[in-house]
Parts: C-alpha cells; structure tokens; sequence
C-alpha cells in the first residue's frame, strides 16, 4: 500500500495494526461521579492513568528497535496504531502496547472491549481516516456482549510469522502468547501475555495477578442481577482462570476464581 502523506501534517495513509478498546461503563462512570459532585476526583485518576499509558507509548517510540505508536483517546474510546513493516515491527509494537494498556486499565478496574485489525489508517491531529480503525470498531460493536479484545484472522496471521535471528525469535515467541483463541472460534488478545509463570514469585506479578482476581470478583458480585452486563465479567473470569491453568500452571492455582464454570479462551 503507497502511503500518502498530507502537506498539512505529517501523517501519511498507510499499512497499520489499529487496536479500538472501548471503556465498559463510561456514561454511568460519569452520570455516577457528576451526580455525586466526584468528577473532580474521577478525572484526575483517569488522567493519571492515561499519564501512564502515554509514558509508556513514549518511552517504546524513543526506542530505536521499536515501531513507533500513535495513542489517541476520546470519551471512552481509545486508539493504538502502528505502521506495518517488513520487519514485523508495527505489529510487534502494537500488541505490546494494547496488552499493555489493556492490564494497566484491568488493574485499576477499568474494564474494556474491542478489536484489532490491519488495514488502511491515517490520522493527525484533526481527523481519522482508517478503513482499519472501522473494521476493528464494527467487530467490536457486533460482540459487545463480552469484555474481550478480538483479533482480526489476518493479524493472528501476522502474529505467527517466523522470526529470522534472536530478537525476531524473541518477539514471535511473544506474539504467539499474545493470541488466543475463543471458545466461538474467535481469535482473542491474551492482555495477561506479560505474566511470566517464571516470575510469578515476583512481587510486582502476584500482586497483579491477585489484583486482578480482586477485581474480577467485585465486578462479578455487583452485577450478579444483571443479565446485561453480567456475562461481559463472567467472560472476563473465564479467561482470568484460563490464565492460571494454561500460562501460569501450578503456579496459578492461588488465583483461581470460585464458581466459574465457563471455559475461557486457550493457547493456539
């Protein structure tokens, strides 16, 4: 694909990975905050945890092996894009950084949806313009009924393309991680890929993987009488065991969830 660039910006129309994550909530979030004068205290821990999410998007673009990544967010959507490459670097970048991001929001309890695809993409400070970005946001809005991430075929294609030396090898072994599939067939993102099952003695990984099952659990009991929302968290503590049994293993055990009894999305 020939990338275009406009003489007004300097994005350019081009080959990317495109992640739309959608945030579970956002308008009973804001109506509840506003309602009970919290807005103030709401936004500041939103913007502390997108303070975050930007450093780290800058830190891996200030990386000279790394393909860069553009982060966008408005209202409850946000945006993570990459260039693809021949290299395999965009693709590598992008699903770090939506795993990444995807495990920050979880560990504050912020949940959230969407898909990743490939495709055409532009976008500069004004406009978006990606035949990706809609692809990605259509999958998502079509299984809105599960908090997961799906994966567009044509990137698990990607995500399983061989690596030529150690680095590559490295990453390929990563991205391999990083997709599951579903249940229904469907390619899922694996956002708990990072959760090494050799450090997970670590302070820094049980903390998570305990914080999660915390959450997991408190989104489970709030919304037991809600046929809507509920299977959106039952989803969540499926893959949340699955996590356990097939990344984690022995390991995992102390963190299972009670009383799930649906299966969870698996290693390809």
């Amino acid at each position: 694909m020939a990338a275009m660039t406009n003489r007004n910006s300097d994005a350019t129309y081009q080959d990317c990975y495109v992640a739309v994550l959608d945030i579970l909530g956002y308008k009973n979030r804001v109506d509840r905050a506003v309602r009970s004068g919290g807005h103030e205290q709401d936004i500041a821990f939103l913007e502390g945890l997108l303070d975050r999410a930007y450093a780290y998007v800058q830190a891996k673009n200030e990386s000279p092996r790394a393909g860069q990544i553009s982060l966008r967010v408005f209202s409850d959507t946000v945006v993570i894009a990459s260039p693809a490459t021949a290299e395999g670097d965009g693709c590598f970048s992008l699903m770090l950084a939506t795993t990444f991001i995807v495990a920050l929001f979880a560990y504050e309890n912020v949940w959230v949806r969407g898909a990743v695809a490939r495709g055409g993409h532009y976008g500069s400070s004004r406009l978006i313009y990606s035949p990706a970005l809609i692809e990605a946001h259509v999958a998502g809005e079509e299984f809105a009924d599960l908090a997961r991430i799906l994966v567009s075929p044509l990137v698990a294609r990607d995500c399983h393309a061989r690596g030529q030396d150690d680095i590559c090898k490295q990453r390929e072994e990563y991205l391999r991680r990083s997709v599951w599939r579903d249940q229904d067939g469907h390619f899922v993102l694996n956002y708990l890929a990072q959760i090494d099952p050799d450090r997970i003695g670590d302070v820094a990984e049980a903390t998570y993987m305990a914080t999660h099952k915390r959450h997991v659990t408190a989104c489970l009991n709030e919304h037991w009488a809600s046929p809507k929302v509920l299977p959106k968290y039952r989803w969540v503590a499926a893959y949340h065991n699955s996590v356990c049994h097939n990344q984690l293993r022995d390991a995992g055990d102390q963190y299972l969830i009670d009383n799930v009894s649906s299966t969870g999305p698996l290693p390809l």
